[in-house]
């Protein structure tokens, strides 16, 4: 896993914070694939 993509997708996920933390790996899946289908197009 790319550093570069962990630290983008991080910061999208605090931003927005839509993406709750508690899930765990629900979240972590939903952060990734929004973060590979294109994070600058959603966000």
């Amino acid at each position: 896993m790319p550093k570069g993509i962990c630290n983008n997708t991080g910061r999208t996920r605090f931003k927005k914070g839509t993406i709750p933390w508690n899930k765990g790996k629900k979240g972590l899946t939903i952060a990734w694939n929004k973060g590979l289908k294109g994070v600058g197009g959603k966000t």
